[in-house]
């Protein structure tokens, strides 16, 4: 009779550590993951990834692991609000001891990274040597990395730009060798001096073309009044001779 409670007693231990066991192996399924998972981005472009912490019901205090970049520079690390840093990480030393007041059970911002898109092709961010730390002992984790494709900024799409037709300018002159159509600025520059040229010649020309009829119109004065003398004694010989043969008849009449 007591061989038969004795080995009630141990089974029913057994099966209480059983059950101990696998609560807290399942328990123990906290992880550490980037955000976002998966992205695409072109060479050159600089985003934002966070790092963060799913305690799954453990009581986790502190977090350390070291970030590694593939395909990607490292360009910022801040660590989130309320929490304290042992060894605040940087882009040259990105190893990280990040302690949790009063500790978590849930999720948990860690920090941000900001980060540049290399060359086109794969690339990545993953904590290493991770280690989850509960109440002085450490807790079972995993760790999930953020997988990007990073493509070539020729490969994206560029939408042709439609340029609205121009409309003649109004002119209200238009000298030799300039067009109808407004010039952009270095036309318009270029076009400037000939401009300028062509003002100074008609300037010139028109003084030129009022001494040519100044000129014109002295001489023209001048030919009248010889006309005018030419006609005067010309008139005058006429006279003449007709008062000659005038007389001539008056004394042929008065023999």
């Amino acid at each position: 009779m007591k061989n038969i409670k004795l080995q009630l007693i141990l089974s029913a231990a057994i099966c209480l550590s059983t059950i101990g066991i696998v609560g807290t192996v399942f328990a123990a399924a906290a992880s550490v993951s980037v955000s976002p998972a998966s992205l695409t981005k072109s060479a050159g472009d600089i985003f934002k990834v966070s790092l963060g912490l799913d305690a799954a019901g453990n009581n986790v205090y502190a977090v350390q692991g070291t970030l590694v970049f593939k395909n990607l520079s490292c360009q910022s690390i801040t660590v989130a609000e309320g929490l304290m840093s042992q060894s605040v990480p940087t882009c040259s030393k990105p190893y990280f001891l990040i302690g949790i007041p009063k500790g978590t059970t849930s999720t948990k911002t860690l920090m941000s990274v900001s980060v540049k898109a290399e060359a086109a092709g794969l690339a990545s961010v993953i904590s290493t040597s991770t280690d989850v730390i509960g109440e002085g002992v450490s807790v079972a984790s995993a760790v999930v990395g953020g997988n990007y494709t990073i493509i070539a900024a020729s490969d994206l799409l560029v939408e042709p730009t439609v340029t609205p037709d121009r409309k003649p300018a109004a002119v209200t002159e238009i000298e030799p060798g300039y067009s109808r159509y407004p010039a952009d600025e270095e036309t318009t520059k270029s076009l400037a001096p000939k401009a300028a040229s062509a003002v100074a010649t008609k300037a010139v020309v028109k003084p030129a073309l009022n001494v040519q009829t100044a000129a014109v119109a002295e001489a023209s004065g001048s030919n009248s009044a010889w006309l005018w003398i030419v006609i005067l004694i010309i008139v005058a010989v006429i006279s003449g001779i007709a008062w000659w043969v005038y007389k001539r008849l008056r004394d042929t009449r008065s023999e």
